[in-house]
């Protein structure tokens, strides 16, 4: 085949319709996978339909643009589109690289948000405390008391909003505004409405995907509200040695 015979037969050539649909079905994953993995969102914000969805979708973009890269190689210059292919595999690459790289390997702002909540409704506390003559809410009703006081957006995690938890805390029942500083006042639990008690109900399992900044391993705790105001993350293996009883040493 002569010099001119083969740029005739390069200009016949047609783009292959798999690459071009692989490359359009990446697209639109590699937006996602930035989405997914940005400073304003958590990847357990995603509900599992969406996820299995995200990854069904680059799945099979990654087979199709496969196919159409062998097509196009074996089709002796009747088919092109190897940048269409080749794109769609690199993006393919990014996301397997980007989403563990980012969203596993950095403190999520959730756990920092729901120390908010509680100081939030620690203030809220105070002033239902100050209405009723120096005391807290009655721990079977203080869900329902404390939506007076325009607070029942902090009642739910942040990293659990996802779920339709109406509420994410416990009060601790023994807890008065006269006990001492060291007293445990509200902590994390599992999903529920006027929810009260002690140790036996704290949960770590609100934040599934904190880890630590430095270390990386899996953060086994929860946020705690002390009676002083203060709030910190207490770590499962602490529970014991907290004040959960006034009485307590």
């Amino acid at each position: 085949m002569s010099e001119e015979e083969r740029k005739e037969e390069g200009k016949k050539a047609k783009i292959s319709k798999l690459a071009v649909i692989s490359l359009v079905l990446m697209i639109p994953a590699a937006i996602a996978s930035i989405i997914f993995t940005s400073r304003s969102f958590h990847i357990a914000d995603v509900p599992i339909f969406f996820g299995y969805l995200y990854f069904t979708i680059i799945l099979a973009g990654l087979i199709i643009a496969g196919i159409s890269l062998f097509q196009i190689i074996t089709s002796n210059g009747r088919l092109k589109g190897i940048l269409f292919a080749g794109l769609s595999i690199a993006i393919f690459l990014f996301s397997l690289v980007w989403i563990p790289m980012t969203s596993t390997g950095r403190v999520s702002t959730r756990m920092p948000m729901c120390r908010y909540n509680l100081k939030t409704l620690r203030l809220a506390l105070e002033t239902y405390s100050y209405d009723y003559q120096g005391k807290y809410p009655t721990a079977d009703k203080w869900c329902d008391l404390l939506k007076d006081y325009h607070r029942e957006k902090y009642l739910v995690c942040p990293a659990q909003r996802w779920a339709g938890e109406r509420c994410s805390y416990a009060i601790n029942p023994y807890c008065e505004p006269n006990s001492p500083p060291d007293t445990v006042l509200l902590f994390e639990t599992k999903g529920g409405w006027n929810q009260f008690g002690g140790i036996e109900i704290a949960s770590t399992d609100n934040h599934p995907y904190e880890r630590d900044r430095f270390w990386g391993y899996k953060i086994r705790g929860c946020n705690i509200l002390f009676n002083d105001r203060s709030v910190r993350c207490v770590r499962k293996e602490e529970f014991p040695k907290l004040k959960w009883k006034p009485d307590e040493d």
